[in-house]
Formats: structure tokens, sequence, C-alpha cells
């Protein structure tokens, strides 16, 4: 009910009214968020592309090779960190080789380097568990406070000879960071 006086908030009222619209006529216009794509700065000076969408960095897919998971977290026992990589390749292709990198920081780090990669319905997936938290220099930025983005560098050789590199971006907010360093003994 509307009270003389009372004003009715229109800017609130036009956008539910032009949302309504678009939902009526099929218009997905408003509610569509286009991929923002940047160039990032990596080891050896390099610049590497970046694609955001909604809810992040854009899962990177080429030649038929899906990045699934580049992630660290906690080992079980919280005491270690563990890298977690995980690609699907699409095509039926075998992979004969499989690196990954970290390239963020000078110098680049090879995290793992499998001369013998499996596949399992078409999955590869490695994990590391060798990281301690607590004094590990490639492991400095965990310590910062703000928003960090790692670019790890998945170099597939197939067994045909071809090489697909794709460089995944990984996003951790710095909550996350605390509550890693929290959760593993680094912040008391």
């Amino acid at each position: 009910m509307h009270h003389p006086g009372h004003k009715i908030p229109l800017l609130p009222l036009l956008a539910a009214a032009i949302a309504l619209g678009a939902f009526l006529t099929g218009c997905d216009t408003p509610f569509t968020v286009s991929n923002t794509t940047i160039l990032v700065p990596i080891a050896g000076g390099e610049k590497v592309e970046v694609t955001y969408g909604r809810a992040g960095p854009v899962m990177v897919l080429k030649n038929g090779v899906q990045i699934e998971t580049a992630i660290l977290d906690l080992s079980k026992d919280k005491k270690h960190l563990v890298y977690v990589f995980k690609f699907l390749v699409k095509n039926g292709a075998t992979p004969r080789r499989v690196m990954v990198a970290d390239l963020t920081d000078d110098p680049a780090e090879l995290i793992v380097d499998d001369a013998a990669p499996q596949l399992t319905n078409g999955h590869w997936a490695a994990a590391r568990v060798d990281r301690d938290p607590r004094g590990d220099p490639t492991l400095a930025w965990l310590g910062t406070v703000d928003d960090s983005m790692r670019i790890y560098r998945f170099t597939v050789t197939l067994a045909d000879g071809t090489v697909v590199v794709l460089d995944q971006p990984v996003s951790y907010p710095g909550y996350l960071k605390g509550a890693i360093r929290k959760a593993s003994g680094v912040d008391p």
C-alpha cells in the first residue's frame, strides 16, 4: 500500500521491468556476461593471455586438451601442500609426456614431469605432495594478504609428436591463502 509522501524507488522498478521484458521476449542480453581477456606478465618477461569469465579464470581448451583442475591445496595431514592437476583429452590422442610448470615468478618452477602419463577414460591426473608451507621460498606468495594469480603451463607432448601448450591461470583470493596458512600451522 502506498502512503502519501512516501516515494517509490524508480530505479529498482525500472530494472525489474527491463528484466521481465527481456525474460518474456527471450532476450538474454541483460544476463549475459562476456569473457574478458587480459595480458599477464610471467617469468622471463613473457606475457600470456588470461581469460576471465563470470566465475573467474576460464579453464583452457586447446587442440582437444581441456584443463579440468589446477590447484594448490592442503594435504590430508594438513602439514603439507599438494598440487593437483587434471586434464581431459577429448580427441582420443595419447600423451607421451606431460609437464606442468608455475610460470608466475622468475625462475619458472617445474612442478610435474610425467614421462609415462596414463589416461583413465581420457583423463590424466597428477598430485604432488611435497611442499612444506613453512619456509619453502617458492610458496612465499602464500604469505601475502592480497589476492594472487598463478599461471600454470601444461606442456602435453602427444604420441604423434604434437606439442600442446596450455597456460592455465588460477586465482587464490587473500582469504583462501589466509585459511591455508592457518590450517597448515603457518599462522597461529
